[in-house]
């Protein structure tokens, strides 16, 4: 399912070239002409399935999840759903839709609900209304979570510390709630397991900003304390059945899996193990990484987690190259890298304010403190060195970059990979 390839150093440069198309957003592309002795790895994300294919799949694993009875025998009627989706998700509304029209059959459609953020008003709800039923277009609710509005959360409990935790009203009132969200490496930026896609995604403020610490890059300090603390708000709520999304280049979906939480999260460990972890024979002096996919994977998000990935396989004087159709304007964390006299000073009003892109802002800047980050994108470039990146415009920048460095690797689609060097081909530098 992954594709690896390593290029032999005895090549010459003057009679192999890896030459052919580097794909990046929507339907960006950009062409590279490589000597394949510079590079070392090509690590790609797998390809997907096609929509039609797709929604047959969903349907599939609910009527045969792990570990768990048909979804159709779980549910009865009268019972209110709350489907609730994580940011990220590739072709969620493809998938959600599926979701709905198989539980329109055990339930009033009015007894449902989707949480999705990413959903706007606009087109996203209606293209999700439009693949529904008649039955079901008008009538399944579809909310938006404002972390900071009180009318909107009820109370679950108090954790350990004693701290509050409120969830958005239509979860905690929810007879079944069905987590859907992508499946990551355990330590990935931003995600927390399974029920992560519950909370903190849809928690109050104070609970959001407890899962901020930029003290907790790249070294994840608190992961297991969070983690336990989103397995015990799951615990409260009783969330047993969960759909995850195994991600897939440009966008698409690889694979769905559902079940009972403990079952799909095993599951899908060995999956991501599989497929996203690729082994490299060694650090290369330049990474170049693409985000790839519509405006939902063009997020500060996915591109920290591309710098996790890329981090891991440059050497210690290397540089980071990311192509991207990013367009999202800087929030408030970033533009304290844009706006500090020092990192130190930065990351110090990163931790104290914990805005909503804390995490992306700690990655960024703890990166460029070893190494230039490059990036293409659709901001300006005013915009792009204001933090502490190095602007390109297009591929000659791109190829001009590639010709001052003596190897590379190319990690396509890498907000979805893991790249690791194969420490028994490594030398000692890269061990």
């Amino acid at each position: 399912m992954m594709r690896f390839r390593t290029i032999p150093s005895t090549v010459s440069e003057t009679t192999a070239h890896m030459h052919g198309e580097l794909k990046y957003g929507c339907h960006s592309t950009l062409t590279l002409d490589l000597p394949s002795d510079v590079l070392i790895a090509d690590c790609r994300a797998p390809g997907g399935m096609p929509v039609e294919e797709l929604t047959q799949r969903v349907n599939a694993v609910l009527d045969a999840p792990l570990g768990f009875p048909p979804l159709a025998q779980a549910t009865i009627p009268g019972d209110r759903v709350a489907l609730v989706v994580d940011d990220g998700v590739p072709q969620s509304n493809h998938i959600v839709a599926p979701i709905i029209e198989y539980l329109v059959s055990r339930t009033d459609p009015s007894a449902i609900v989707v949480l999705n953020s990413e959903l706007d008003e606009g087109a996203g709800e209606a293209d999700l209304r439009r693949q529904l039923s008649s039955a079901a277009s008008d009538r399944v609710g579809i909310v938006r979570h404002d972390p900071r509005d009180r009318k909107g959360w009820a109370y679950v409990a108090a954790n350990h510390d004693a701290d509050p935790i409120y969830l958005n009203r239509a979860i905690v009132d929810a007879d079944l709630v069905m987590p859907v969200s992508c499946i990551r490496p355990d330590a990935s930026a931003d995600y927390w397991g399974v029920s992560g896609a519950v909370f903190p995604r849809y928690a109050d403020e104070a609970a959001q900003k407890r899962f901020r610490d930029p003290n907790d890059v790249p070294g994840l300090l608190q992961q297991d304390a969070r983690n336990d603390e989103v397995n015990e708000v799951a615990w409260l709520l009783g969330i047993q059945f969960a759909l995850q999304v195994l991600p897939a280049a440009e966008g698409n979906v690889l694979d769905v899996v559902a079940g009972q939480v403990d079952e799909v999260t095993k599951h899908c460990r060995a999956i991501r193990d599989s497929v996203a972890v690729c082994q490299v024979p060694r650090r290369a002096s330049l990474v170049i990484a693409t985000i790839d996919g519509g405006p939902s994977q063009q997020t500060w998000v996915n591109l920290a987690r591309v710098l996790e990935a890329a981090s891991g396989v440059v050497t210690a004087d290397g540089a980071v190259a990311i192509c991207s159709d990013l367009a999202v304007p800087p929030g408030p964390a970033m533009r304290c890298l844009a706006e500090a006299d020092s990192g130190e000073e930065a990351l110090r009003t990163i931790r104290r304010q914990r805005a909503p892109d804390a995490m992306p802002a700690a990655w960024l800047l703890h990166v460029l403190q070893d190494h230039p980050v490059f990036l293409l994108s659709q901001l300006d470039e005013s915009t792009v060195e204001e933090l502490g990146m190095a602007y390109m415009s297009d591929a000659e920048d791109l190829m001009r970059l590639v010709h001052q460095f003596n190897d590379c690797i190319t990690l396509r689609g890498a907000q979805h990979l893991a790249p690791a060097v194969d420490e028994r081909v490594a030398g000692p530098a890269d061990e």
